[in-house]
């Protein structure tokens, strides 16, 4: 069926321009049999969100160990509930997720987590939202060997036009330096992204140098970990040394500004040395747990106001190149050809209403990155599809969601 979006205004990285968006199947194509049109006068077309780090499920877990540190929250309460969750109340918990992240204009998600994921992926494809997700390998209390064969199972299974299959190791602090060797060759192997968290607290960084005498980024690298084809989250707590292995290796770099905040993990992550020695930036919520929520659009404008911040400058936070991050750079991280409005991309995008609080445009691009709040996005297409038109088609589903995981809470979790 096509799809022709008349009266828009297309805003994206290449510019700010009034032109008929035609899709077919799950392009954007140059032209069309119309189908059906959608009449988008005095809204905006913009490209959807990739959202490059969260762990979905752990909606489960929302609003638990409130005020502790990053340590004590994983080690006293995320890791033992994470143990005993049955599998089933990770599919609604899933479900919920991929809702509450759409409504803010995320059309994929790059996620890693320990259990369910085939319920995980199962939520996805429900809710109709892309997802690359991995196995999060650590051998704490397992073994590489153990670990390796979870992932090789995983990845044998079946991918579709929504889901991808990676590979990950959850940090460098929780995963040996073989399992993480072998990680990355068998994602180099299998062609899959390699995904981990990198550099969170300045507590890991320190205890790495009392170690190895390295850096993380500087021991990821000698680990030839260290490339286009890997995406390290969060990456705050690094060297002028590591971030220009990070640009000259292209590497993807995921900043979850609301996670860090949240967690007080102290350092705010150089998103503007990352983009002037050029490495992939790109933007993510981290998980419902440790954000509290999965909206792209406040991670987005933090993105901004934290560099201004940081470098007591209030020319950084370039807003045309923070939604770069969260479009362009964010689909490439992740292996897709979407991120503009044009032919021969993924028709992954959003029409954005501007209502009162995003008018005039004095910049197109100020208004989305520093003005917009979650309730402009009207519509979300996702492989060419609508899947979110003011509502979510699959509204009455979210209530028996909301149901189990409420009863869940309840009777498991203190």
């Amino acid at each position: 069926m096509g799809i022709i979006i008349k009266n828009a205004t297309i805003v994206d990285y290449e510019g700010v321009r009034r032109k008929e968006v035609h899709i077919e199947g799950n392009k954007i194509v140059e032209e069309t049999v119309k189908d059906e049109v959608i009449d988008a006068k005095g809204k905006l077309v913009v490209p959807g969100f990739y959202n490059t780090h969260t762990h979905i499920a752990m909606v489960f877990l929302r609003n638990v160990g409130e005020g502790l540190t990053l340590h004590d929250w994983l080690t006293k309460k995320i890791w033992p509930e994470e143990q005993k969750v049955r599998e089933e109340i990770l599919y609604y918990s899933s479900l919920l997720g991929y809702v509450e992240a759409m409504k803010s204009g995320t059309v994929c998600i790059n996620d890693m987590y320990l259990k369910g994921l085939e319920e995980i992926i199962k939520a996805g494809n429900r809710a109709g939202v892309r997802t690359v997700i991995s196995y999060g390998m650590f051998d704490i209390f397992s073994s590489p060997k153990e670990e390796i064969k979870k992932t090789l199972s995983f990845i044998s299974k079946k991918e579709n036009n929504l889901t991808k299959r990676a590979v990950a190791c959850h940090a460098p602090y929780s995963c040996s330096e073989e399992l993480i060797i072998k990680g990355k060759e068998i994602a180099n192997k299998n062609k899959k992204l390699f995904h981990i968290h990198v550099s969170e607290t300045r507590k890991e960084v320190m205890d790495l140098l009392k170690e190895k005498k390295k850096r993380p980024i500087e021991y990821l690298n000698d680990l030839n970990v260290v490339d286009e084809n890997s995406l390290f989250a969060h990456s705050s707590w690094v060297t002028k040394r590591e971030i220009r292995i990070a640009g000259e290796k292209r590497l993807n770099v995921s900043h979850n500004p609301t996670s860090n905040l949240k967690l007080a993990t102290g350092g705010i992550m150089p998103f503007e040395e990352y983009l002037e020695n050029n490495a992939n930036v790109t933007i993510g919520t981290d998980g419902p747990a440790s954000n509290n929520n999965l909206d792209m659009v406040e991670s987005i404008k933090l993105t901004g106001l934290l560099q201004k911040h940081r470098y007591w400058d209030a020319t950084k936070g370039n807003p045309r190149e923070i939604l770069k991050a969260a479009t362009l750079n964010g689909a490439k991280a992740l292996g897709y050809k979407a991120g503009l409005i044009k032919a021969g991309y993924l028709a992954d995008l959003l029409i954005i209403n501007p209502k009162e609080n995003m008018v005039p445009f004095g910049d197109y691009y100020t208004s989305i990155v520093y003005s917009m709040k979650r309730d402009n996005v009207e519509k979300v297409f996702i492989d060419g599809k609508i899947v979110y038109d003011n509502k979510p088609l699959i509204e009455e589903e979210l209530l028996k969601a909301k149901e189990k995981l409420l009863s869940y809470v309840m009777r498991e979790i203190k």
